[in-house]
């Protein structure tokens, strides 16, 4: 036999076993070969362990074993996956089919079997091999929509670690010649000095698509300290509208790999560490749901390429040399990124760009006016260095919007080392304003520099209003101030807090009555913040503005506590509660205009309301010691228009209602007196049953604490408990009797308490003829 004939034989054999394995998987239904969710997509607090298979909203489709092995666990619950089925497949994977209407007739008498011996309608049925083996191809179930969602089938294969893997990977395929899609690109500040385009907050840029799938981006981009990508994508198929998450997304900087991820497998272990994956800040302001193109250091999974730590997140130092490449900084200069979002089958979107590491520039100058000539000298950046080609424009009754000036001398070039020539505006009145920036050598303007001419002595108060926005991150506050009804020449703010210095805080003119700030918070201080604005209007009188707030540090290695000014209000985390630094506030009002709820307490709101908690904080809240009814008490959170019941825990001594919240918001105490609303509908006979079965179905619903799950709501007829089915969605049970009834009256009941201990009885009879 030739080398080559060996080689070819050999490659075969290896590769042979694979290729049989991923053609010996069976389509699981028959319902459709398109789906509405694929793998990896995010859910709240978790990915998407399978795909959804489409079923045109309909029920009753064949559900075949893929393979052949047995099935190894049977569920049913109202929630989650409903009915369920685990079969231990062949290979030693786990196969899953979940939200079932119905199971074959052997396994739904095998359930029905367990429901009654265990008296209630969720069950979990273990089995061994010998007890339920399937031929790949055998009728195991049939489609439907139990538990959460609408009706499809929710597939999953899961290897022999039951880690969930991409069902791709093992040969099954849809009809996809469709590129990904994508939204939009953000570039995330990710420590306080971080700077795009001279500002702390992220920069979101929407992306036009096209035929071609390459996607260029011309806007100026000027970064420095630590930058983060994330993009805003979705994949689609042929025929179908859904939206499906991306299977693989590279990250390139000036050529090199930064970054990739490639979502095949994960572990239910570090499932919930999605939010990690899918940058958590931007989806809680709303700005919609992005992937992050760098890895967090509390992200543990191991979707992501290369090897090591916080790996895509760009190290941009305008002030490092070039030798630090090496070390994976960026120097001072221009660079090339390419972002690469692909399906499972090879469609890729490709979006590239430009950015610019480097400090934005900030002017200063002496600005000498004299009838009406405005003479400007010392244009220097805030390195102190020379501007070369400034631009300027005038505002006034003569030029009602800005007019581009001619500048009326040239200057030396401060590159040749030459001094300053002064430049000269012309006209220039009392009541004009002056407009100057810089596009230094990348092509990027520097913030612009405004000068005033109006100065004059006037003693009546100034009509200067400041309003002081406030945009909280991790460790750092921005502050954007801006002045309305007249113009404020560039204000001082000083912040202090308790045990601390007064220290300023550098103002950036991002317009003429706009500045932006940044103050990086100390773990070391807690409490008061107090911050003091001043400065001047253009007629000298002097503008004022004081704001103060509570910080208080949540530390990860000792947690900490805040207490409301009412003291009625507490909430606690313990060690290891957070991830990094909390800087925590809290405010309290009296009422909630948007609600026609009753507060038994005040309204108690922790920001910030966009940082992932590592643990669950504790807390509680004081009613009053006379109050006669505290069991119908609960802890409610406000999520924008609605509340929702949190938990109820209570302590008659000290007189507290307390609960345990995984994430930061709005916490009332309430009260519910109301009992659940019970509807009994007419029971139906059952079409070609004859006289013998019925479906009865009723309608339980409550309206503020709500109903805790199916252990709280009893069916019985002829007072004997029933096994109903609810669908907590739809807000029913529904239950179909077995043995015909005899003849003559029948008496439905049904019975449902809330989680506030609030009781509803209702009974509807029926005749048998």
């Amino acid at each position: 036999m030739s080398r080559f004939r060996f080689c070819v034989f050999f490659l075969i054999f290896i590769f042979l076993p694979n290729l049989s394995s991923a053609q010996n998987y069976l389509w699981p239904t028959d319902a459709s070969h398109y789906l509405t969710s694929s793998f990896a997509e995010y859910r709240p607090g978790h990915f998407h362990a399978g795909i959804d298979i489409k079923t045109w909203g309909k029920e009753g489709y064949k559900v075949f074993a893929v393979r052949d092995g047995y099935i190894w666990q049977i569920r049913v619950s109202p929630y989650g996956y409903g009915k369920v089925i685990y079969q231990k497949l062949d290979t030693g994977e786990i196969a899953l089919y979940a939200h079932l209407s119905r199971f074959n007739d052997e396994l739904q008498r095998l359930a029905k079997r367990e429901q009654k011996r265990r008296g209630e309608y969720r069950i979990s049925k273990y089995l061994n091999a010998s007890q339920f083996p399937v031929k790949k191809g055998d009728i195991i179930g049939y489609t439907g929509s139990t538990g959460i969602g609408y009706p499809h089938l929710h597939f999953e294969l899961r290897d022999r670690q039951n880690r969930p893997i991409n069902p791709f990977t093992r040969g099954y395929r849809v009809k996809d010649r469709v590129r990904p899609h994508a939204a939009a690109i953000g570039f995330i500040p990710l420590e306080s000095r971080a700077r795009i385009n001279g500002d702390a907050v992220p920069l979101i840029l929407p992306l036009r698509q096209n035929d071609s799938g390459q996607i260029e981006i011309n806007n100026p981009l000027i970064l420095s300290g630590k930058i983060g990508l994330a993009i805003q994508c979705w994949d689609q198929a042929n025929d179908v509208p859904n939206k499906f998450s991306a299977y693989r997304l590279r990250l390139y900087v000036d050529g090199d790999l930064k970054f990739a991820a490639r979502y095949s497998r994960f572990s239910y272990a570090e499932t919930h560490f999605i939010d990690f994956d899918r940058n958590y800040r931007l989806r809680k302001r709303g700005i919609g749901l992005f992937q992050n193109l760098f890895k967090n250091k509390h992200n543990p999974m191991k979707f992501y390429q290369p090897p090591g730590q916080e790996i895509g997140v760009l190290q941009c130092r305008p002030n490092a040399v070039d030798t630090t490449r090496r070390a994976g900084i960026l120097p001072r200069g221009k660079h090339s990124f390419t972002v690469e979002i692909s399906d499972f089958w090879g469609n890729t979107t490709v979006i590239s760009g430009n950015f610019i590491v480097e400090y934005k520039k900030t002017l200063s100058a002496h600005f000498m006016l004299a009838k009406d000539t405005l003479t400007v000298q010392k244009l220097q950046d805030q390195f102190g260095t020379p501007v070369a080609d400034p631009e300027a424009w005038i505002f006034s009754k003569d030029f009602p919007n800005w007019h581009k000036a001619e500048i009326g001398s040239n200057r030396a070039n401060p590159d040749d080392g030459g001094e300053f020539v002064p430049f000269v505006l012309y006209p220039v009145t009392q009541k004009s304003l002056i407009k100057i920036s810089a596009v230094d050598s990348f092509g990027v303007n520097s913030f612009p520099l405004f000068y005033v001419p109006g100065w004059k002595f006037d003693f009546r108060p100034s009509s200067v209003l400041v309003h002081l926005e406030k945009d909280f991150y991790d460790d750092y506050i921005r502050f954007d101030l801006t002045a309305k009804n007249g113009i404020m020449h560039t204000p001082q703010m000083i912040i202090y807090q308790q045990g601390n210095s007064r220290e300023r805080i550098p103002l950036v003119q991002k317009e003429l009555n706009e500045f932006i700030g940044v103050y990086q918070m100390k773990t070391s201080l807690s409490g008061e913040l107090t911050v003091d604005v001043s400065g001047y209007d253009q007629n000298m009188a002097p503008v004022t503005y004081q704001e103060r707030f509570s910080l208080q540090p949540i530390l990860p290695d000792r947690g900490g506590e805040v207490v409301s000014n009412d003291e009625k209000c507490r909430l606690v985390f313990q060690k290891n509660d957070v991830y990094d630094p909390l800087f925590l506030r809290m405010s309290q009002r009296d009422s909630v205009p948007e609600s026609s709820e009753l507060l038994l307490s005040k309204l108690y709101e922790f920001y910030p309301q966009d940082v992932l908690l590592k643990g669950s904080a504790h807390l509680t809240l004081n009613y009053p010691v006379n109050d006669s009814l505290p069991g119908k008490l609960a802890i409610y959170g406000f999520y924008g228009k609605s509340w929702g019941f949190v938990d109820n825990k209570i302590d008659t001594v000290a007189t507290t209602i307390s609960a345990n919240i995984g994430g930061l918001g709005a916490f009332a105490l309430l009260r519910d007196t109301v009992s659940p609303e019970v509807y009994i509908y007419p029971p139906r006979l059952v079409a070609g049953s004859g006289s013998k079965i019925y479906t009865f179905r009723a309608k339980i619903t409550d309206k503020l604490s709500g109903i805790a799950n199916e252990r709280s709501i009893r069916m019985l007829i002829d007072n004997k408990k029933v096994i109903a089915e609810y669908d907590p969605e739809k807000k029913t049970i529904v239950y179909q009797n077995e043995k015909p009834f005899s003849a003559g009256r029948h008496e439905v009941k049904v019975r449902a308490i809330d989680r506030s201990g609030n009781l509803t009885t209702r009974r509807k009879s029926f005749i048998v003829k």
